[in-house]
């Protein structure tokens, strides 16, 4: 168990390190970024109120979340776009290459515990 711990320690690691992807720095940023962008990555899209709703306020607060979202945006990690139905909401989704970067990770998450638990 704490070779797979290991593991994943130096994969964080590495993930954030000062030479790494700028999207893969921005998803690890901090714990807050993580929780928005896993709550975004569970969904098609979601708007700022209902991230606001699904993550309680003493966790992340409505201003950090704007600004994560603002953040993402700016660099490509999330995508913002004009609700149909309600033109005043903006809906906030994972960009392709987000959405590529999480399933490699997510990929690589898993060959760290498959290939130790086996």
């Amino acid at each position: 168990m704490e070779k797979i711990f290991s593991n994943l320690y130096k994969d964080l690691i590495k993930n954030i390190s000062i030479n790494g992807n700028p999207h893969e720095k921005f998803l690890f940023k901090s714990r807050s970024h993580l929780i928005i962008i896993f709550c975004i990555a569970s969904h098609q899209s979601v708007t700022l109120e209902q991230l606001c709703e699904k993550v309680p306020y003493k966790i992340i607060s409505r201003s950090t979340i704007q600004s994560i979202l603002k953040e993402g945006v700016a660099n490509n990690f999330l995508k913002k776009e004009i609700d149909e139905n309600d033109k005043r909401q903006k809906n906030y989704k994972l960009s392709d290459t987000s959405k590529r970067i999480l399933k490699n990770w997510l990929e690589n998450q898993k060959k760290l515990i498959d290939s130790k638990v086996a």
